[in-house]
C-alpha cells in the first residue's frame, strides 16, 4: 500500500524518516497503531490485525518495517511479510530505496523486493 507523503510548499516531496514505535496507541502515519505490551511492541491495522510484532519495530520510510526480534533486525512489508535476505546485525534503508545490511562484518545490498 503506497500512502502519499507530505508535501512542502513547493509542492516537492517531504523525506519521511523512520518511526520508532515505542508508545501504546501511538498512531502512525501509514494508518496503522502501535501496541506495547511486556511481550513487546506490535503494530496493528485499521481492522486490529496484527502486521509485525517484535522486541523494538520502526516504520521505515517506504512504509516497511525494521524489527528487531532478540539477535537481528529483520525488514517486514507493510502488510507484514518478511523480506527475504533483508536482515543483520544492523540494518539501514537509504534514501535511494536500497537496504544495507550488515552481518559479521559484511555489508550486503538489497532492492525493495530483497534482490542482492
Amino acid at each position: 500500500m503506497h500512502v502519499p507523503g507530505p508535501r512542502h510548499p513547493g509542492g516537492h516531496p517531504e523525506r519521511r524518516l523512520e518511526v520508532p514505535c515505542i508508545h501504546d496507541w501511538q498512531e502512525l502515519w501509514n494508518g496503522c497503531y502501535v501496541r506495547v505490551k511486556i511481550s513487546g511492541v506490535a503494530v496493528l491495522d485499521r481492522r486490529d490485525r496484527k502486521i509485525v510484532h517484535g522486541e523494538e519495530v520502526y516504520l521505515l520510510q517506504n512504509g516497511d518495517y525494521k524489527v528487531w526480534n532478540g539477535r537481528f533486525w529483520r525488514v517486514y512489508t507493510s502488510h507484514g511479510n518478511r523480506l527475504g535476505n533483508v536482515w543483520g546485525d544492523s540494518v539501514e534503508l537509504t534514501p535511494d530505496g536500497f537496504y544495507h545490511c550488515f552481518r559479521a562484518g559484511n555489508m550486503h545490498v538489497y532492492d525493495q523486493r530483497g534482490h542482492e
